[in-house]
């Protein structure tokens, strides 16, 4: 599993990452946007879209619905508040899940593969 832990280079690394200095481009210029975008307007566009393990809360700027983005509280206070202006819960996603509110999607971008057990998050949400 990689170890996600508050640090300043990876905070300082995932702003970077948001507002395009990191690669050169933000979200919406990237070649993973289109599929991110066709999955989105499959979905809707609409009602509220939980985004598990938002990191900058980036998906916040480009879906056209209510958005919820959660992660640990450090990335939420020091890198999604300071990104992108959206809703956000702050938890412990590693250790336990939150209780969700009923919404129209829940989005894992690059998140699963983060995990130590994918499987129980994935169960957990279905």
């Amino acid at each position: 599993m990689k170890k996600w832990e508050e640090n300043k280079d990876i905070i300082r690394q995932m702003i970077s990452g948001s507002n395009g200095t990191l690669w050169g481009n933000r979200l919406e210029q990237t070649g993973h946007y289109p599929v991110l975008k066709e999955c989105l307007d499959i979905v809707g566009q609409s009602g509220l879209l939980i985004d598990l393990g938002c990191g900058a809360g980036d998906v916040s700027r480009v879906w056209r619905g209510d958005y919820l983005g959660i992660d640990f509280d450090w990335v939420i206070e020091k890198v999604a508040k300071v990104c992108n202006q959206a809703n956000y819960l702050s938890a412990n996603i590693v250790e336990s899940m939150p209780v969700f509110p009923s919404s129209r999607c829940i989005l894992m971008n690059a998140f699963l593969d983060v995990l130590e057990n994918p499987i129980f998050v994935l169960n957990y949400i279905l």
